[in-house]
C-alpha cells in the first residue's frame, strides 16, 4: 500500500491493539514519496475485513486517505521458527 506524505502519529496503547490474527507480518517505512507498509495476510479476505472495520476507523479518525492498494500472492515464507 503507498499513501502520499502524511503525518503519523506515534501508535498510542489503544492503536497498537490493531493487531489482527489475520497478519502474519507488518512493516512499514517512509519513502521519499510517502509512507509504504507491506503486510502478509493469511488470506485477501481477512486482510478486507480488516480494513473495512478497525483499519478504516483509524485512518478516518486521524486522517489519512484510503491509499492505494496492490495484492500480491505469495508463493512461500520463513520464519524463525519454523
Amino acid at each position: 500500500m503507498r499513501r502520499s506524505r502524511t503525518a503519523v502519529p506515534p501508535l498510542s496503547a489503544e492503536r497498537s491493539s490493531l493487531a489482527d490474527p489475520g497478519c502474519l507480518f507488518h512493516w512499514a517505512t517512509e519513502r521519499g514519496d510517502g509512507l509504504t507498509v507491506t503486510d502478509v495476510w493469511t488470506s485477501q479476505e481477512a486482510f478486507e475485513g480488516f480494513a473495512a472495520g478497525k483499519l478504516g476507523s483509524v485512518m478516518e479518525e486521524v486522517g489519512i486517505a484510503k491509499p492505494e492498494i496492490k495484492f500480491v500472492d505469495v508463493a512461500s515464507y520463513l520464519t524463525a521458527g519454523s
